[in-house]
């Protein structure tokens, strides 16, 4: 019965978004001033390397790093603080290779 069904393997990746390992390509997005230290097209040419080995993107979210290699999602807005976030916990999938 298991044979009817497809099967999937899932990678999960912490990306972290810095142009300074990506500045040729970020600049593109930036043409009329600097490039932000953290933008977000940094993490493209990664992902689109994952995507050339048959890896989707399912699923996107900025977390911050903890000192144990735990994450924070979310705001804590009940103490009027905001968590800005330059790494990006990223899952995806791809049919199994049998």
């Amino acid at each position: 019965m298991a044979d009817q069904y497809e099967q999937w393997e899932h990678y999960i990746e912490l990306i972290e978004a810095n142009a300074e390992y990506a500045m040729s390509f970020v600049q593109q997005f930036y043409p009329q001033g600097p490039v932000p230290i953290y933008a977000v097209q940094s993490i493209l040419p990664r992902l689109n390397a994952l995507g050339e080995q048959g890896w989707e993107l399912v699923h996107i979210e900025p977390v911050r790093l903890g000192n144990n290699g735990d994450i924070l999602l979310g705001n804590d807005q009940t103490q009027g603080t905001r968590q800005w976030a330059h790494h990006y916990l990223c899952s995806f999938k791809r049919r199994r290779r049998i």
